[in-house]
């Protein structure tokens, strides 16, 4: 039996047995703070931030230093998902495409202008497999997360998009506020 046969025939008895509803559990996801924050990365324990404060700047992770290009602000984009402001760019996290058919494992992450048109600026996220981290993923590809290219604990290692996979240590991230 193919796995796309195999997942149809669960889905199917999951709704049999719950009486048509499938919900997600809300404890899989965390309220958004309203102060700015820190994204940290569990690999290199060292914060997300933009190589520049230009616009098509990468992000990058590097030694946390409390900044305010390392301080993201989380906006409602709708749907339980925000745009990630950076605060000292006042530029958006968003991914290096120009269409959604381009979001694909291995795009880089940037930074670029906020705009409600732009859902590859539209984040969500979801406890991870460590202790107070977060699997980080898009509106477009909910299966898609970002990471740390490599698995890299290095200053610099650039951020991307992959397959999400639920125990990448590379796929953790905590958010920790700075105000």
């Amino acid at each position: 039996m193919t796995f796309r046969r195999r997942l149809a025939v669960l889905l199917v008895a999951v709704l049999a047995t719950t009486g048509g509803t499938l919900t997600v559990a809300s404890s899989a996801h965390a309220a958004w703070s309203s102060y700015p924050q820190n994204i940290i990365s569990y690999v290199g324990n060292k914060c997300l931030q933009p190589r520049s404060l230009a616009p098509n700047a990468l992000i990058e992770q590097r030694t946390c230093n409390n900044t305010g290009i390392q301080k993201w602000k989380s906006e409602d984009a709708g749907g339980g998902f925000v745009k990630l402001r950076n605060s000292a760019s006042g530029l958006c996290l968003d991914l290096v495409v120009n269409s959604e058919a381009e979001v694909v494992p291995g795009v880089l992450a940037q930074q670029f202008y906020c705009s409600s048109v732009y859902t590859s600026e539209d984040f969500n996220r979801s406890r991870g497999s460590r202790v107070n981290h977060f699997q980080v993923w898009t509106r477009i590809r909910p299966f898609i997360c970002l990471e740390v290219r490599g698995g890299s604990s290095s200053n610099g290692a650039l951020i991307q998009i992959n397959d999400c996979s639920y125990y990448t240590s590379a796929q953790q991230f905590r958010f920790l506020d700075t105000a």
